[in-house]
């Protein structure tokens, strides 16, 4: 195994490290992912990394060593994402409020209303552009008449 100061980005050096260790990409992506498709994806971004980072590796470490740091820094920023993605309230779908059907929207339930309300607030709050107070705690209008 080469371990000169600056290494390029040669195929058969990253296949010859990738073959010595695979394991511990493994071991990180899954340890921070849920499901295989993440992991796959996780480890490829691992693998990318550790492609691109290849002329800047020194030999000050050993390449395990290297490598591992690579691949813990790629998981910690990929579950920092992860988590911005999974803290995102996914909009109501009609299908998931009280009282749905597959009918039109029925204006005068409240229990719907109030939950599409309560849905805008919490959109306003995620997006950190809150609705004005009025708009935000006012009472639901339950009628179409009062809409205007």
């Amino acid at each position: 195994m080469s371990m000169h100061p600056s290494v390029r980005q040669d195929p058969a050096l990253f296949r010859e490290w990738l073959q010595l260790h695979a394991g511990v990409v493994w071991k990180i992506a899954r340890a921070f992912t849920q499901t295989p498709a993440d992991q796959e994806d996780l480890t490829q971004e691992i693998l990318l990394q550790v492609w691109s980072a290849m002329p800047r590796f020194e030999g000050k470490a050993k390449v395990s060593t290297w490598i591992y740091r690579i691949a813990l820094n790629t998981a910690l920023v990929w579950q920092r994402k992860e988590r911005k993605r999974s803290n995102q309230i996914r909009l109501l779908e009609i299908e998931d409020l009280p009282g749905s059907t597959n009918e039109p929207f029925l204006a005068h339930d409240p229990e719907l209303v109030e939950a599409l309300y309560a849905a805008i607030r919490r959109l306003a709050r995620i997006e950190g552009a809150p609705l004005s107070g009025a708009q935000c705690q006012s009472e639901p209008r339950t009628s179409p008449a009062q809409w205007h």
